[in-house]
């Protein structure tokens, strides 16, 4: 189960019959239902609409129909989650943490509207703010894989491996399929030079997913630290079927191939990483590919 940084809230559609015995859902609805003026209508009624527009992907409307559900009810709680969710989704991250914030004030334990708040707080920086509201979401959900996760990524931001790795650690206990927590935690583990420990855990992600590039090119970056230059020379060729245009994985594995002699291999390999990365514009890295490939062959 792949997840990248994901939100753990689904909007909640009120079903039924609703509005003076009006079924929403009905084409058939009178045309004196639908004359009702605003002033009658319930903040339910705006809210489901605001949800009909969100999930539609109309999120400046969503917007409007949550901010008129607020005006009928200025304490509800859920509606100021969904109108953060629905700024979020216009990168508007500020105006997003102001509604989390009120939902947190009209209900103090709503864990989903502190995770939230986290994730808009680490969208922007605020590491240590995300930290917080995270710990806060597991204070009152403690089963809530996806906080463990994300206060992983933020503790990891600020330099601290050992507590993120706990947290992925975390996650994972309660979602032992969790593809990305396992992918985190070895990169968690090689930042303290625990590469077996990540080599294992890039290859618990390969089991899930044998696709992923990603796992598979830094688990031979994590062969090569250990000496397993053979190891690490087939991982960079099997990202390399995944992804031909892969420049640091032919760059890298060049270094795999010098290390086991292949001379001809490793020149190979850094003129096709200098070329990629010329056509990338990454010049810094092509010029980095010809230096060495100047060497090995100054030095033959």
């Amino acid at each position: 189960m792949n997840r990248s940084i994901v939100l753990v809230i689904s909007l909640i559609t009120v079903s039924g019959t609703f509005l003076n015995g009006c079924n929403l859902g009905n084409s058939g609805t009178s045309a004196n239902s639908e004359q009702i003026s605003a002033s009658t209508k319930s903040a339910e009624y705006f809210y489901r609409k605001g949800n009909e527009f969100y999930e539609s992907g109309d999120f400046i409307n969503a917007i409007a129909e949550y901010t008129l559900a607020l005006r009928k009810q200025p304490d509800y709680a859920r509606v100021y989650l969904s109108r953060g969710l629905a700024k979020r989704k216009l990168d508007d991250y500020q105006g997003a943490i102001a509604d989390y914030t009120s939902a947190i004030d009209n209900q103090p334990d709503y864990a989903q509207a502190y995770f939230n708040r986290g994730m808009a707080h680490r969208k922007l920086g605020h590491f240590s703010k995300a930290i917080a509201d995270y710990s806060t979401a597991i204070k009152y959900a403690p089963d809530l894989a996806q906080a463990y996760y994300n206060r992983g990524l933020a503790r990891r931001k600020v330099g601290d491996f050992s507590g993120a790795i706990a947290d992925y650690n975390a996650a994972i206990e309660y979602e032992p399929d969790y593809t990305t927590a396992y992918y985190h935690r070895a990169l968690a583990k090689r930042k303290i030079g625990d590469f077996s420990g990540a080599i294992a855990d890039y290859t618990l992600v390969l089991q899930y997913e044998p696709k992923h590039k990603e796992a598979i090119y830094n688990r031979a970056i994590a062969r090569n630290k250990i000496g397993d230059a053979e190891g690490a020379l087939h991982d960079y060729t099997k990202a390399l079927q995944l992804d031909p245009n892969y420049s640091d994985a032919y760059y890298n594995r060049a270094i795999a191939r010098l290390n086991l002699q292949d001379i001809p291999g490793a020149i190979s390999d850094l003129r096709t990483a200098s070329q990629i990365y010329e056509r990338k514009g990454s010049r810094e890295q092509s010029q980095k590919a010809r230096e060495l490939l100047q060497q090995i062959q100054f030095g033959n």
